[in-house]
């Protein structure tokens, strides 16, 4: 659902705000000072940080489906509102503050995601989603976020999309997640003094990072079927799923090059950076 919800996000806003994707990155991720400081093109960043059951929406009576003579009984989607704080990134203000503009009059446009948007599986629910603009009062206050992220504080909207939740579905794909593996051995004090090992004291030899991402266009859209492969190994390359996703293992922290393949086309290299808050690849 959030992968499909997050490119109905970017098309509404490349789509029907007129931005051109090649000019304002559009992120979904956390936006710490290390992260801002890496950017190199004017950003504008959707951060997920509450997800709550909306009681209002709360439906407890059974949906009845006959086919013939048997009926299926399934429960109604619960409501989850989803709220974002979104903010523009640039090195100049102007630019920032017309950028977010620009994102207020194309969420404000919309109280409900346009039906024409959204991702099958989303259409199938037959269930609007939902959106609306929160004043920072409202909830978790905004500068409250800023000082979390050790981020300057910049204007902000706060934005929440109720979507449905289907207690029902059934779960296909395996959930593709980052994790870090380190190899920890005693401080050289502790083994002078014969001490045994503790995690405060312990010295890291080595670390290795487990990671995933989705291959998507310039629009946000999730491209199935293409190859990725990591430069200069030896390997066949990872096919992504329906959902664009692709899994590469273990890899060791540092620099990174992904040659990706679309079918019919030239094979174009991307450039990592491990860790990272994502490792999610954007094609032409």
């Amino acid at each position: 659902m959030l992968t499909s919800l997050h490119t109905t996000l970017r098309r509404m806003i490349y789509e029907r705000g007129k931005i051109a994707p090649g000019q304002v990155d559009l992120r979904f991720d956390r936006p710490t000072r290390q992260w801002a400081d890496a950017l190199t093109a004017p950003t504008l960043n959707f951060f997920l940080y509450e997800v709550e059951e909306n009681p209002d929406f709360r439906n407890m009576r059974p949906r009845v489906v006959k086919s013939g003579t048997t009926a299926t009984t399934t429960m109604p989607p619960a409501r989850i509102d989803l709220r974002y704080i979104v903010a523009a990134f640039s090195s100049n203000i102007a630019d920032e503050q017309q950028l977010l503009w620009r994102t207020l009059a194309v969420l404000l446009k919309y109280p409900a995601l346009p039906s024409e948007l959204l991702g099958e599986e989303v259409r199938a629910l037959d269930v609007s989603l939902l959106t609306k603009l929160t004043r920072n009062g409202e909830g978790q206050p905004a500068l409250d976020l800023w000082s979390a992220f050790d981020v300057p504080p910049r204007p902000a909207l706060i934005y929440t999309v109720t979507a449905p939740l289907d207690p029902e579905v059934v779960i296909e794909t395996p959930l593709v997640l980052t994790g870090t593996t380190r190899f920890l051995r005693t401080s050289p004090e502790d083994e002078a003094a014969s001490r045994g090992f503790t995690r405060d004291h312990a010295v890291e030899i080595a670390a290795s990072v487990h990671i995933g991402g989705v291959v998507r266009d310039r629009q946000g859209a999730p491209l199935a079927g293409v190859g990725v492969a990591i430069e200069g190994r030896a390997m066949d390359p990872i096919i992504t799923n329906q959902e664009g996703r692709f899994v590469l293992g273990t890899q060791r922290p540092g620099s990174l090059a992904l040659r990706v393949s679309r079918p019919g086309a030239e094979p174009v290299l991307v450039s990592l950076v491990i860790p990272s808050e994502t490792y999610d690849v954007v094609v032409d």
